[in-house]
């Protein structure tokens, strides 16, 4: 598939700029707050450079909300602020990538909190953010991919986590106009997570979708029975790991598109998966897209 075609830009003052780029992704939610969740994350964030190399992050979001050159000296001081961390910490966000180019493809996305807002956000999460580009497994095997996976989902203890093919975004800036894009090619592309950072509000407890591989935390595996209904309920054709901090669900060796144009053959499993999941399913009015429907048709579209 050409990926590159996927690829949507918006034009500011005349220049062309990119507001989504196809991509793999690993999103991890937290319900620890980013006090305790810190120093994990910058072992992660040392352990993604290593294993995207010779791929290198491109730009960081500076405070003052433009694009800069990502170097040695952010990266020490983002590490050591993350490892500084103390549990009355209020907030920590920081945001590597190509900003608004195609670029490397490469990207880290982090908004953390000390989830203590209980009257507004109760059921608020942190999310972590690892992007890779779309051609990333003709250069590292899904096997590795896997294991990088699951090293990073070690670090720390979860509460859910998704890794396949993503619409990607800059995140800090021409938001609505991304999620617009995003949910114009999202009911042709089913295989795709829509990146909607602000889900993570109200995601303690839930998931909001499936992928490729999905983790789930113990708390969320506890509501599911255990390993073993869901194992038994996926079958042998659908792994299920056991990790540190609760299990990967494996739904097929490569990411699977969902090309509904093609016949969408390769989302049967994810399926299953979402079969198996729904009693933990958010049912948020919005996800991205100003559109009174679009989020209740894109939640559902694996269950046919």
């Amino acid at each position: 598939m050409d990926f590159d075609k996927l690829i949507q830009t918006f034009e500011d003052e005349g220049e062309k700029l990119v507001i989504v780029r196809p991509g793999i992704s690993l999103s991890l939610f937290y319900s620890e707050p980013v006090g305790r969740l810190g120093p994990a994350v910058a072992d992660i964030v040392e352990d993604y450079l290593a294993f995207i190399a010779p791929r290198t992050l491109d730009q960081y979001y500076a405070p003052s909300a433009v694009y800069k050159p990502f170097g040695a000296k952010v990266l020490q001081a983002t590490l050591q602020g993350l490892r500084a961390g103390e549990e009355d910490d209020e907030f920590y966000e920081f945001h590597f990538g190509p900003g608004l180019a195609v670029g490397s493809g490469c990207a880290i996305h982090f908004k953390g909190s000390a989830l203590a807002d209980e009257e507004d956000f109760p059921r608020e999460t942190n999310l972590l953010t690892l992007e890779f580009p779309s051609d990333f497994l003709r250069h590292k095997s899904p096997q590795a991919f896997f294991g990088f996976v699951v090293r990073t989902a070690d670090r720390f203890p979860f509460h859910y986590g998704i890794a396949g093919h993503a619409f990607q975004h800059p995140v800090m800036v021409f938001r609505d106009e991304a999620h617009e894009a995003i949910a114009r090619l999202a009911m042709r592309y089913l295989g795709f997570d829509l990146s909607y950072e602000d889900v993570r509000d109200d995601l303690r407890g839930h998931v909001h979708n499936v992928s490729w591989i999905t983790l789930l935390g113990r708390p969320l595996l506890d509501k599911l029975g255990g390993l073993a209904p869901l194992r038994a309920g996926l079958g042998a054709g659908i792994p299920v790991v056991e990790l540190r901090h609760g299990a990967a669900i494996v739904a097929c060796e490569t990411p699977p598109v969902g090309d509904v144009n093609r016949g969408a053959q390769d989302l049967q499993p994810l399926k299953e998966v979402a079969r198996q999941l729904r009693p933990l399913r958010l049912e948020p009015e919005l996800l991205g897209a100003e559109d009174d429907v679009f989020a209740a048709r894109w939640l559902a579209r694996l269950d046919a």
